[in-house]
């Protein structure tokens, strides 16, 4: 099977426990990961507003470019005007279609009408959904790949299970919920 392109809205890319699954997820071939410098900008000013500093925040955007040369799509500005959802994320959408990314991962669901996306042959995605996905299609790697970032957070340490409540959203926890059942069965305790 392919490994897929999926465009992530800066919306995704904010929480850093969110943002550290799905790239390690990335990291680990699940899919290929895509936004644009709009998308970035758009992080980097959410983030440095939140208090992390300029020396972190172009360590952290230095080493998404260099995990992933390929993910930043050019050259859709001319398609904007042409989306006709809101017009705060055109961009993101223009670079979808322009990228030819068939998802976009948001938590700006109503900012990406159904209609208008499938129009343009892009689906939209909650994060809880792509994630329930990506299990479903590969329950062992997933789970590696949660477990990966858990392992790799030390100031404080952090367990699985903490990663998981980080990704809980109101009315959508199918993932947390999955995982856990998956990790907890006897037959994947080992």
């Amino acid at each position: 099977m392919a490994i897929e392109h999926v465009f992530l809205d800066a919306c995704v890319l904010v929480p850093s426990r969110l943002r550290g699954v799905l790239l390690d997820l990335s990291h680990a071939g699940r899919f290929k990961p895509r936004w644009n410098e709009t998308v970035l900008d758009e992080f980097e000013r959410t983030l440095l507003g939140a208090g992390v500093t300029p020396t972190s925040m172009r360590w952290l955007r230095d080493s998404m470019a260099g995990n992933w040369p390929e993910a930043c799509v050019t050259d859709w500005e001319h398609l904007v005007d042409d989306m006709g959802n809101h017009p705060k994320d055109r961009h993101v959408l223009a670079a979808a279609v322009h990228a030819e990314v068939p998802v976009v991962v948001t938590l700006n669901l109503r900012d990406f009408p159904v209609q208008i996306c499938a129009h343009w042959g892009v689906q939209i995605q909650h994060p809880d959904e792509f994630l329930c996905r990506l299990f479903h299609d590969d329950p062992e790697s997933t789970a590696a790949g949660v477990r990966s970032f858990a392992d790799r957070l030390k100031r404080p340490p952090t367990s699985v299970e903490e990663v998981l409540g980080s990704l809980e959203w109101p009315r959508r926890n199918e993932f947390a919920t999955l995982l856990r059942t998956w990790l907890d069965s006897p037959s994947t305790r080992g």
